[in-house]
């Protein structure tokens, strides 16, 4: 999978990794993904995120406290979480529904974010709930900063079907995952009615 990536998203799961090494952890998870997007400047996922509430220095101390302490072996071959695989296998299938032929830095985010709504445990998703940042505010940045040449030309059909998509996608999360969890069912379905308010919204001024 991580061959089909373009070169900025491999740089970004290079610096999860690099971000691993430095702090001694066991594993690059999902919480190093996110923070392998403040050290690739060229998509501007940098900035964004910090617009969402995300900023990297607040989530390097996070990653200290709480992926730090690895044992100290080699640093050669560092091991990935099945949360960072699976966030990456979501980024293929975020690519697909936008009707993209390649992996963007994007859609591994995009990825991220279906990664932060299933029911397994997700140090991303920790780190967002602590501050506070939803998944659903990211989630529409980004369609828009993907749509953003047909937004400022005030064709918004692009970006309504971008959001119908994602919903489509969410709702398959809910069923492939077979979620049982009723917390993280219930947030699912939040992000869902709030990127469905969002689609409304645009349908109406289209």
């Amino acid at each position: 999978m991580f061959e089909c990536l373009t070169e900025q998203a491999r740089q970004v799961v290079e610096e999860a990794r690099n971000l691993t090494a430095s702090d001694d952890a066991n594993g690059t998870g999902t919480a190093h993904l996110l923070a392998g997007f403040f050290h690739e400047e060229e998509s501007g996922l940098s900035a964004l995120l910090s617009s969402c509430g995300v900023t990297l220095p607040e989530i390097l101390p996070w990653l200290k406290l709480h992926r730090g302490g690895g044992d100290g072996s080699s640093r050669q071959m560092i091991p990935t979480t099945s949360g960072f695989k699976r966030s990456v296998d979501m980024a293929l299938r975020e690519a697909l529904a936008l009707g993209h032929n390649y992996i963007g830095p994007e859609h591994v985010l995009l990825g991220l974010l279906d990664r932060c709504n299933d029911d397994s445990p997700c140090d991303a998703r920790q780190f967002l709930d602590e501050v506070g940042v939803e998944t659903a505010r990211i989630r529409i940045a980004v369609l828009q900063k993907l749509d953003a040449e047909q937004v400022t030309e005030g064709k918004l059909g692009g970006l309504i079907l971008q959001l119908a998509r994602s919903i489509d996608s969410l709702s398959l999360l809910i069923d492939e995952a077979d979620i049982s969890n009723s917390e993280t069912r219930a947030a699912i379905l939040r992000e869902i009615l709030k990127l469905m308010h969002v689609k409304r919204e645009l349908q109406s001024k289209s």
